[in-house]
């Protein structure tokens, strides 16, 4: 019998309930991995919400990493004993084992722990995306992001600081300013203290960011817009206060502004970006430019105080379940 973390419903973080369960056999292509750690993101909480589709009874999670017990006949990339991360795949990683198909699972360099590599894989496939894809950040950049204290947050401010990027950070506490200062980002703006849009203006010599990255949504969507450059591109990544209000085209046309919504799920499709991007951010880790900070390994009965914390905003850093 396996334990999984279940959810039979839409609803707050008590909905959440254990469950053991008979796994099957790995068919052609597909494995079976035993997760040594998980990976816990804001987008979990999301589904768990009902605020995107999710069939129920159910098993959240997309990222974990794990050691391959068993294959499939025709799962022929990988053996038995495989080190192995994934972070891309259908829901179902809050799960002691799991049967997976090898196309979502990338080799795990045995450089990078279990733990780093459930921690980081989603966090930094989607800030590698967001810098190198959306928009192909240089030096002549100046960037704006929200929550830099936070897992994507942190990894997208130091790697846009190494492709040599000019960083405005924005936080809402006095606490997180003081964190993203010791991060050594170039600008923090608390919005809490100042006005963002004056301030963005202030530091950018009334010219505004060349790029966004929002994760935030509704409340920060029309200062994102204001805070850009002509030309200027904002790029929604998430919405943790909720739905993006309906995009007025004229707003636009003022500054011809760029907008885009990214999804790491359709930029990692095709296996030969997954494995490039995998293999990008595991090199970055090992030249200790992205550096792992786990706030705290949840253990499997503490994952409604998980969900609790990342849902309020309690956690720094990336966080982790362990089976």
């Amino acid at each position: 019998m396996v334990k999984t973390i279940v959810i039979e419903k839409a609803g707050t973080p008590d909905i959440l309930s254990f469950k053991d369960v008979d796994l099957r056999k790995p068919k052609e292509k597909e494995v079976l991995v035993k997760h040594e750690a998980i990976g816990l993101n804001f987008i979990d909480i999301q589904y768990r919400r009902g605020s995107y589709p999710f069939a129920m009874p159910g098993v959240l999670g997309c990222e974990a990493a794990g050691v391959i017990e068993e294959v499939g006949e025709e799962a022929k990339d990988f053996k038995v004993g495989d080190r192995v991360a994934y972070a891309t795949s259908p829901n179902g990683a809050y799960s002691e084992k799991r049967i997976i198909d090898q196309r979502y699972l990338v080799p795990l360099p045995e450089y990078v722990s279990f733990a780093d590599a459930a921690a980081m894989l989603v966090k930094g496939m989607t800030a590698h995306y967001l810098l190198r894809r959306t928009f192909f950040v240089t030096d002549q950049n100046i960037v704006m992001t929200y929550a830099p204290t936070g897992g994507v947050g942190q990894i997208l401010c130091v790697l846009a600081q190494h492709y040599g990027a000019t960083i405005i950070a924005v936080v809402n506490s006095a606490k997180k300013y003081k964190k993203a200062k010791d991060l050594g980002i170039h600008i923090v703006i608390n919005s809490e203290k100042e006005d963002l849009v004056e301030s963005v203006m202030a530091h950018t010599n009334k010219r505004g960011v060349h790029v966004v990255y929002d994760s935030i949504g509704k409340d920060t969507f029309k200062s994102s817009l204001q805070c850009l450059s002509d030309f200027g591109i904002m790029v929604s990544f998430g919405t943790a206060s909720g739905p993006l209000p309906s995009i007025d085209s004229n707003k636009l046309k003022k500054k011809c502004l760029f907008f885009t919504a990214t999804n790491l799920f359709v930029y990692k499709r095709s296996r030969e970006e997954l494995l490039l991007s995998s293999n990008e951010v595991f090199s970055l880790i090992k030249q200790k430019v992205i550096v792992p900070d786990i706030y705290k390994k949840y253990t499997f009965s503490e994952i409604k105080e998980a969900h609790s914390d990342i849902e309020n905003r309690k956690t720094m850093g990336q966080c982790i379940l362990i089976p």
